[in-house]
């Protein structure tokens, strides 16, 4: 199993479950990482017993996903999948989404400072 990712972010929308001939079955959502600068919109695909996770959750929800990259090539032609292998809701604390919990009474985490590179490249206009 390869290495995983996480992102926070809104549920933008909920595809339809589809179903494939072989069995398989798929779900995709759309989450809008709020990024302040350069905001993204993630498609990320539901399988197998993960579909049953996601019902519990709406368009709208602030939520963090856990999920793995896999890519294959057909016909020439290079695809990239991001694969949901957990999701839980991420509340909002001081206006940011934080994952798990939280009381009213917890103040949000201090900001990490900034890398090297990023003190680097903060005028940066480009958006990849």
């Amino acid at each position: 199993m390869g290495k995983r990712y996480s992102v926070t972010g809104c549920i933008s929308s909920i595809g339809p479950v589809r179903k494939f001939n072989s069995g398989y079955e798929k779900q995709e959502i759309v989450l809008n990482d709020k990024d302040p600068k350069y905001p993204q919109e993630i498609a990320i695909g539901f399988a197998k017993e993960m579909i049953a996770e996601l019902a519990q959750f709406s368009e709208g929800d602030h939520v963090h996903i856990q999920f793995d990259i896999r890519g294959r090539e057909y016909n020439g032609r290079h695809f990239v999948d991001l694969n949901a292998r957990s999701i839980e809701r991420a509340v909002k604390i001081g206006g940011e989404p934080r994952v798990g919990h939280a009381s009213p009474a917890q103040a949000p985490a201090p900001a990490p400072a900034a890398s090297s590179w990023q003190q680097q490249n903060e005028n940066d206009e480009c958006p990849f």
